[in-house]
């Protein structure tokens, strides 16, 4: 039935009540409060009753009337029952009208409809409302980030250059964390040497145990192991960089074009066969022509041969006029730099001379000398730059060429300030052709990573290899680079005048490193932690690890069969490294404080008694031996039993140390003591052997036997401690004494038996010694006020 058929009906439901209120309406219909499953038989037998044998026709009639005022016509409502396969289930029925309470039927019947109506309409509405709010949220988001990015953007001096699209990442705490063990032997032998031994630089290591088929991968290895070494000496990276692309020019190209003589005659070999254009034909060699002067110069400075470029101009004087020459001198002689009136004089005889030239080595040699940046105008045309840039490695070199040092940028005359190209210039400019143009497949990220280092983004190098989810490289790569400070030294251009430091976590990367090795491989995660410098980190490291993996063989060690602890991990590294300062007792207390606090109190112990804390073992065994004291047998009540022996040297382990001889140990000690002879009492009572458990209780010297000790008594077992036991003994005091209520009153009847089967003395000697002890212990009960004493004591009165 629908909603609008529903309110029709409650419509005219409410005009029959009106018109049943009216005085001349004299067929009230009764109001009987009924169920829906009574109203449902009584719908059905109204339909039955057209059809039925026999059938009574006053009622028929009446119940058709009915049926008629509320907008029914009988024969639609019976063929509904048809359809709804009812028909076959009804029977006659005649008395309709006395039972049927129609209008309170079709009220109770719409209130249902419109609640859940209602119910589904909120429901919808609130899922409308939540998509709706993601969707505004989603592009308050998106509008925020938009403007983010692009204010970042507007701070590069390069308006071309794009975001950077790769960002920090940290490891995900669901990813599973690898271990390579060729690295890994490298990291053991870096942490158990030291930092001031001849491992100082694990990159060489690392390098060698690089077993990947990018090549990529071994060269930013090498790379940074070049970077580290330079930067211990303090020299710029920029220049070590750029030497590093000259080697591997040099090298590839004497491998590839070997010549008797030197560089020199392998540059012209090289030339005819990359770029046989620049031969000169009409010289009548038979070797392909004779090759022009500047691409040699170009390629003999591109090898970082600036010496054998000198030699070469010094016997071509004729082409270059004397003039290179002389700069170039001047430039070798300055350590890669021209005086400034060279410099101003080099920079006229371009400016009148080369630079109509149509020759692009020439140019390019020019700009090398003078360090300015090659695109700007009016030196070097992109035609000109594509050109001399056959490969990456040829591009960055040239860029990295121009680069100037801060102290060297100081002493460009100023109208040469403006073409100078600044670092933070090249860095932005890799940033923003991204990892897609240097790696468009995406097979080789490594090359990218050699990209960014070479540009001293070492820190996006890091977060590149995260964001691709090569997260042992970046642990391992990182290394170099933290220990020779270059990630903390690290710095980036955040506008046309500012730069600030490039912060990169690399400690939190270790963390998270160490964190989620610990479960699979302990050990291991042991040394990466000790890879952290800061020493509070790496301790607070160490402990999360000793309470995630509660492992105490392995990091702590053991107690051998002759009763002698073998160290462990921790203990070696600790002695291996002793500059370090590593407290190991102190960080196993830490841990095991912890550990106890999460409720494994048994490996806690195992902590204590390897380092030989026994006082924090005592603290730690004290309330749980009361709480477990009267506990029926159980795992937990063992375990610390078995526990508080070993710690008093009760059973096979050794015994408490040194601080047994302050007082404060000493009570907790005889405490500890107490309840365990006290549990040993509950355990041959709980056996019915009373006799052994009478013996028991009297050796543990807290009940008074005897008169004379029940002042004594009295006051050690003060309810809130005394100077012999602590408060958690006294506690218990009452159901101790309970107990031994029970065991002397059974020992009483035995002797009373005794005395009277037996002529001997001994036996009367004996009952009198209980009868005796019997008195003070009523009074021991009494004055110490424990709950239920006179119950307990009544009985031994009595004698029954």
């Amino acid at each position: 039935m629908s909603l609008m058929e529903l309110g029709e009906l409650l419509e005219r439901s409410e005009a029959l009540v009106v018109r049943e209120r009216k005085e001349d309406y004299r067929d009230g219909i009764p109001r009987l409060k009924r169920s829906l499953a009574q109203i449902e038989v009584d719908a059905q037998k109204v339909s039955a009753a057209r059809g039925a044998v026999g059938r009574n026709a006053v009622n028929e009639a009446r119940a058709v009337r009915l049926l008629a005022e509320y907008g029914f016509e009988t024969s639609t409502f019976n063929r509904n029952f048809k359809l709804a396969n009812l028909d076959g289930l009804v029977e006659s029925y005649t008395d309709f009208v006395s039972y049927v309470d129609l209008p309170s039927f079709l009220e109770r019947n719409f209130e249902e409809g419109a609640s859940e109506t209602k119910t589904k309409a909120q429901n919808a509405a609130q899922k409308l409302y939540r998509k709706a709010l993601d969707s505004r949220l989603e592009k308050d988001l998106s509008s925020a980030r938009s403007g983010l990015w692009s204010d970042i953007q507007q701070t590069l001096q390069h308006s071309s250059s794009k975001l950077d699209n790769f960002k920090s990442i940290r490891i995900k705490q669901q990813a599973v964390v690898t271990i390579d063990p060729d690295y890994f032997n490298v990291i053991r032998s870096f942490v158990t040497s030291g930092v001031n031994t001849n491992v100082d630089n694990p990159a060489d290591a690392l390098q060698r145990a690089v077993h990947d088929s990018d090549p990529h991968v071994s060269a930013c290895y090498n790379l940074v192991a070049v970077l580290a070494d330079e930067s211990s000496r303090n020299r710029n990276l920029i220049p070590a960089a750029r030497r590093i692309l000259e080697q591997q020019f040099r090298a590839r190209l004497e491998a590839k074009y070997p010549a008797m003589g030197s560089l020199r005659d392998s540059v012209p070999l090289f030339l005819r066969t990359e770029a046989p254009e620049l031969a000169d034909d009409d010289a009548g060699s038979g070797e392909g022509g004779s090759i022009a002067l500047w691409p040699q110069v170009f390629f003999l400075l591109r090898c970082g041969a600036a010496i054998e470029a000198l030699e070469l101009l010094d016997q071509h004087t004729y082409e270059d006029g004397g003039h290179y020459s002389g700069f170039l001198r001047n430039f070798i002689e300055n350590e890669e730099s021209l005086e400034e009136e060279i410099l101003k004089e080099l920079i006229q005889d371009y400016s009148l001379m080369v630079v109509r030239g149509s020759d692009t080595y020439q140019k390019a040699c020019y700009v090398l000398l003078a360090r300015i940046d090659p695109l700007g105008e009016p030196y070097l045309s992109s035609e000109d730059v594509h050109r001399l840039s056959k490969s990456v490695e040829d591009y960055l070199w040239l860029m990295l060429f121009c680069i100037r040092t801060d102290e060297e940028r100081s002493s460009v005359p100023k109208d040469l300030q403006g073409h100078q190209l600044l670092l933070a210039d090249l860095q932005a400019q890799i940033r923003g052709l991204g990892a897609q143009h240097f790696d468009p497949e995406g097979r080789r990220p490594f090359l990218f990573v050699w990209v960014l280092l070479l540009t001293g983004q070492y820190a996006s190098s890091l977060e590149y290899l995260l964001a691709n989810g090569d997260v042992v490289n970046s642990v391992h790569l990182g290394l170099p680079l933290f220990y020779s400070k270059l990630l903390q030294r690290e710095r980036q251009a955040v506008g046309p005048s500012r730069v600030e430091a490039k912060l990169f976590d690399y400690e939190l990367l270790l963390n998270e490193y160490s964190s989620g090795l610990a479960l699979s491989h302990p050990a291991e995660a042991v040394y990466y932690a000790f890879l952290t410098e800061n020493r509070a980190k790496r301790e607070e490291l160490l402990l999360k690890i000793l309470v995630e993996v509660k492992d105490v063989g392995v990091f702590l060690g053991r107690i051998n069969e002759e009763n002698v602890k073998v160290p462990g991990l921790l203990e070696e590294l600790a002695a291996e490294r002793p500059e370090l300062n590593l407290d190991v007792t102190k960080l196993a207390s830490a841990a095991a404080e912890k550990i106890a606090r999460s409720g494994d109190i048994y490996t806690a112990l195992e902590m204590y008694f390897l380092e030989g804390n026994d006082a924090a073992a005592l603290d730690l065994l004290l309330p749980n031996m009361s709480l477990e004291l009267f506990a029926q047998a159980s795992f937990d009540r063992e375990q610390v039993l078995s526990y508080s022996r070993r710690l008093l040297g009760l059973n096979k382990g050794r015994k408490s140390d040194q601080t047994r001889g302050e007082a404060l140990f000493m009570r907790k000690r005889r405490s500890l003591d107490v309840l365990v002879k006290v549990a040993q009492f509950l355990d041959l009572h709980r056996r019915d052997d009373k006799v052994r458990a009478w013996k028991a209780l009297t050796e543990m010297e807290i009940l008074p036997l005897h008169q004379e000790e029940l002042s004594e008594r009295v006051r050690d077992m003060a309810l809130d401690g005394s100077l012999r036991f602590d408060r958690l003994v006294t506690s218990v005091g009452g159901e101790i004494y309970a107990v031994a209520m029970d065991s002397l009153h059974t020992l009483l009847l035995k002797e009373q038996v005794e005395a009277r089967k037996s002529q001997d003395n001994s036996a009367r000697v004996r009952l009198q010694e209980l009868e005796g002890v019997a008195k003070t212990m009523i009074s021991f009960g009494s004055i110490m006020k424990y709950e239920g004493a006179e119950v307990y004591s009544l009985p031994v009165l009595l004698g029954t």
